[in-house]
């Protein structure tokens, strides 16, 4: 079932966001230090890794500090995706976007924090993206584009895909360039399902120039591009565009995919010839904002609805079962919610509404 559980207003100042724990694992570890992927205020400074001392025992005055920052070459870049988890060899993928450029840092000296390298291109492909670790402790990552002249003309067509050390050496590339994709694809975030041998990509164009509808699906023993598919629109007719970030629920196999225009969906048949997509639930969306960065803590989705000023919670312990039901709202936008809910079920969650659409719970702000 997925049910939206809580509404919380909240603002995320950016950095490495760390998957929460399932009830099967063992309590982490309480960090010490919270590191900031952070872009300088004057953009003639360098970006920089920022270290705050969230130590529990930490004295009053301390916690919270900033205790040092970590430079990388260059000037004017645009900070971007960080690895989402931290690894255990405590090496840190982070992307500038805007240069084209990554940045490689040690944290296994938590302390004491260090730049380690930087790449660009692998082979043709440009503009790295998202990282992800693969078992075998390496990184597989995005590139969103490649250049391709026509005629004269330099034009950009799809990226693809790259294994990389935890060095950043490249083990092994591939182009999402191939007959029959379209040329707007730019890969972006992907979700990584080793069990069934399977890369899940999603497609957004960073720069917004295009966009489009398509997911893909592909093989991860030799890093090819199996099948393409476009995701369904839903009633607001826009849900599908701008796929964004796909993510692997606490079963370890069920994935559902978010986009930047408001929808979510479950995917099915993932590791065959026919995957495809279903819509599970299209949230309001205000011009001029996206619906992004869901985190998956146990058996809840949780992800961003700017149009409510709100986190939203969805319990997805059965997500098949019944697609799109939803049961609890709170947060500031918690009126325009049970608005919105109505309209999706036809039903008036558990707030002790009667069925007479005058019927409204107050909105306490």
């Amino acid at each position: 079932m997925i049910r939206v559980i809580a509404g919380i207003a909240a603002a995320v100042a950016g950095g490495m966001m760390v998957t929460p724990r399932t009830a099967q694992q063992p309590p982490a570890k309480q960090s010490e230090y919270l590191y900031l992927w952070t872009s300088a205020a004057d953009s003639s400074g360098p970006d920089f890794l920022a270290m705050y001392d969230v130590r529990a025992n930490a004295k009053t005055d301390r916690y919270g500090a900033l205790v040092t920052t970590v430079p990388v070459p260059g000037r004017g870049h645009r900070t971007h995706h960080t690895e989402h988890e931290l690894a255990a060899d405590r090496q840190l993928f982070a992307n500038d976007f805007g240069s084209g450029e990554s940045f490689i840092f040690d944290l296994s000296k938590p302390a004491a924090p260090r730049f380690v390298r930087q790449f660009e291109q692998v082979g043709a492909l440009m503009h790295p993206h998202s990282f992800w670790r693969l078992p075998n402790g390496n990184v597989l990552a995005t590139f969103q584009m490649q250049h391709e002249m026509q005629g004269t003309t330099p034009s950009f067509v799809p990226g693809g895909l790259a294994e990389l050390t935890p060095r950043g050496d490249v083990i092994r590339s591939s182009s999402a360039n191939v007959p029959g994709v379209d040329r707007r694809v730019r890969p972006y975030s992907a979700a990584i399902l080793p069990a069934i041998d399977r890369a899940v990509v999603t497609t957004s164009d960073m720069d917004n120039r295009d966009t489009t509808r398509v997911l893909q699906f592909w093989r991860l023993s030799d890093l090819s591009l199996q099948q393409s598919i476009e995701l369904p629109n839903g009633p607001r007719g826009d849900e599908g565009y701008r796929s964004a970030e796909p993510r692997v629920l606490s079963d370890g196999k069920t994935v559902l995919v978010s986009t930047f225009n408001c929808g979510l969906y479950l995917l099915d048949g993932v590791a065959g010839t026919q995957p495809s997509a279903t819509l599970v639930a299209s949230f309001p969306r205000k011009p001029g904002t996206s619906c992004a960065v869901p985190v998956v803590a146990g058996n809840y989705y949780l992800i961003t609805v700017p149009a409510w000023s709100a986190v939203v919670s969805l319990d997805v312990s059965d997500p098949a079962a019944s697609a799109g039901s939803i049961t609890h709202f709170a947060g500031p936008q918690r009126c325009a919610a049970l608005d919105w809910y109505r309209a999706q079920s036809g039903a008036c969650g558990d707030y002790g509404l009667s069925g007479d659409e005058n019927a409204r719970p107050a909105c306490a702000f």
